[in-house]
């Protein structure tokens, strides 16, 4: 969700809503908001740099009198030119993803008590060091979709598949955002969609830090969105 809405103040606050390619990088999730029975108020300060970069912060204030602010997720946002779209052979890719195939109802046995990990994954392809996960939304969640370029829902569930390559050996614990290195967005998300992860930098499936690359394509295999070095943490 911190990705979609800072993408959101940079091209309503920013850039006033210019027609220009937006690419966030050096992203960092720092402490998590936590919302309990009350709602929680949370800003975004956007901080325009001489070299054309703007740096922002998603913070809340707490209730003490000097009301510090505590910051969630910083990171920088790059106005840029609309990339040409990169095209993927899901069919082709799936053919190389043999080493493991769950199909929904086994991804729902094996991850019982875990609804964190099914989520709004349907199929899910393991093959060597890469995860190819289908997600679809269903209509009420969906419905919604117009409001998003980047749906929470699907970023996340992107990012749970990695748990895919690991649930016959139990490494299904939750993968929590630490960093990311770069996002570059070419079209919003669709309620349908694939994600193709992949570990990189010596980074492997079930350890305590992942470093991860997640692309996610529309049911034709156009790229929606690229994730460059997105670290997370079992």
């Amino acid at each position: 969700a911190y990705l979609e809405m800072a993408r959101a103040a940079v091209e309503h606050g920013a850039l006033k809503g210019k027609r220009t390619g937006i690419r966030l990088k050096n992203i960092v999730w720092a402490q998590p908001i936590v919302v309990g029975t009350q709602p929680v108020q949370i800003h975004i300060g956007l901080f325009p740099e001489e070299n054309g970069e703007i740096s922002y912060e998603i913070y809340s204030e707490d209730e003490t009198v000097d009301a510090q602010q505590v910051v969630h997720n910083q990171g920088i946002a790059l106005p840029c030119r609309f990339p040409e779209t990169p095209t993927l052979d899901i069919h082709a890719i799936q053919k190389t993803c043999t080493r493991n195939i769950i199909s929904p109802e086994v991804l729902k046995t094996r991850t019982a008590g875990h609804d964190w990990i099914h989520h709004w994954i349907e199929e899910v392809y393991v093959g060597e060091e890469q995860v190819l996960a289908k997600i679809c939304l269903p209509s009420y969640v969906s419905g919604a979709e117009g409001q998003f370029i980047l749906h929470p829902d699907i970023v996340d569930s992107a990012l749970q598949a990695s748990a895919g390559s690991t649930i016959d050996t139990g490494g299904n614990k939750p993968c929590l955002p630490f960093s990311l290195q770069e996002l570059e967005i070419f079209d919003k998300c669709a309620s349908n969609m694939w994600a193709l992860i992949r570990f990189n930098n010596g980074s492997k499936a079930g350890e305590r830090q992942e470093k991860l690359d997640i692309d996610l394509y529309d049911e034709h295999g156009a790229a929606c969105v690229r994730m460059k070095g997105f670290t997370g943490k079992r």
